[in-house]
């Protein structure tokens, strides 16, 4: 829909452009007055969509998702821990035979092994350290998160300049469409996790492939 506007630019409307340039035959076409449609899209997308509860519902399986990944991250770093101890443990013995003096420190076998054990140990370190970097804290979604991001959007979509405010309202709104007896509006489960992780403060579009969040 396109905007048309009326008595020397005091009223406006959304109004079908294909009716108004090819006539009723092309479409029955409609016009809606556009401060009613964006307080209905806004009011909706407030009530139903905006808050802690309706979003956690939409994410709960990334965030079970979340939780079951951090659980896998544990259990390796646990065993990746358990195989750097187990490295300094063979490097300790080794390095106390040649203390002892129970074995000539030139002896090109044992240099290897100690070669070998020191490699083992830094491939372990590299990945426990990658595993560790994988579990911060900002990489998964959460209740605060949440709370965050509809709080902002609230806010940016009720208040402001009405362009702003478009802004946002299409950082999680791909199709509002408009029938005679209802308004559909669209959008998809990936834009709001990227928003819930940016916490809600750049608008961003959506793309027109995610699946809609609600008929």
């Amino acid at each position: 829909m396109t905007l048309r506007t009326g008595k020397s630019g005091r009223y406006r409307y959304y109004t079908c452009p294909t009716c108004a340039q090819r006539g009723k035959t092309a479409c029955k076409g409609r016009s809606v007055p556009m401060a009613e449609l964006d307080d209905v899209v806004t009011a909706k997308l407030a009530e139903d969509l905006l808050t802690p509860a309706r979003v956690a519902t939409l994410l709960a399986k990334l965030m079970e998702r979340h939780t079951a990944r951090e659980t896998d991250h544990a259990q390796r770093l646990t065993a990746l821990r358990e195989k750097l101890a187990d490295c300094e443990r063979r490097l300790g013995r080794l390095y106390e035979i040649i203390e002892n003096g129970m074995a000539d420190p030139s002896d090109p076998t044992l240099k290897e092994r100690i070669a070998a054990v020191k490699t083992e140990r830094d491939i372990a370190q590299v990945a426990f350290d990658r595993a560790v970097a994988e579990l911060r804290p900002d990489a998964r979604i959460t209740a605060d998160k949440i709370a965050v991001f509809t709080q902002v959007m609230q806010e940016n979509i009720r208040h402001g300049e009405i362009p702003f405010r478009r802004a946002y309202i299409r950082a999680v709104a791909d199709q509002v469409e408009v029938d005679d007896t209802e308004i559909g509006i669209h959008g998809g489960r990936s834009v709001l996790e990227r928003l819930v992780m940016g916490g809600g403060a750049t608008p961003a579009g959506v793309p027109s492939f995610v699946r809609k969040w609600r008929a």
